[in-house]
């Protein structure tokens, strides 16, 4: 399966839904890819990320969710998306309007980045996996994936038990 490694909160933002948090994973590279997309946390743990955290109301949208900051997981595949669309911002000007003041919170819009666009549903693994990531699309061995996916709600994005 691909994955791609985000940093914390994006990683977990962007796979929690009932309300969507995170509909477009914002990136500085175009993708052709569509499909499944395995979403792993990267290890990094910045000033960049606590600042992001305090100025942005992320502990208020994870605790709708049921999660605070020490519920997130780092150096993990942590859930996964279906990956619908990928589009550069200078053509999404006039939806620009249609994006929620948290999604728009939630990104980096500048006209020459990419929104890539998930589908509805998806999954946030009970249990992480550890996994070392890497920079770009990369490719993790199903037999990876098979035991977390077992344990995953059908329609939940919930992590605790």
């Amino acid at each position: 399966m691909r994955a791609i490694s985000l940093w914390q909160p994006w990683a977990t933002l962007w796979l929690l839904s009932d309300p969507d948090e995170k509909v477009f994973e914002t990136r500085s590279w175009y993708t052709s890819y569509r499909g499944e997309l395995l979403v792993h946390a990267a290890k990094k743990r910045d000033g960049e990320v606590r600042e992001f955290l305090q100025a942005r109301g992320v502990h208020e949208r994870l605790a709708a969710h049921g999660l605070t900051v020490a519920d997130l997981n780092y150096g993990a595949l942590i859930g996964k998306v279906r990956l619908i669309g990928c589009c550069q911002m200078r053509n999404m000007l006039s939806a620009y309007q249609a994006l929620s003041e948290r999604e728009l919170s939630f990104g980096n819009w500048e006209p020459e980045r990419y929104a890539w666009e998930r589908a509805a549903r998806p999954v946030l693994f009970r249990k992480p996996i550890r996994y070392c990531g890497s920079q770009g699309l990369f490719d993790v061995p199903a037999s990876v994936v098979a035991e977390a996916e077992k344990e995953v709600p059908c329609a939940s994005t919930q992590i605790k038990s």
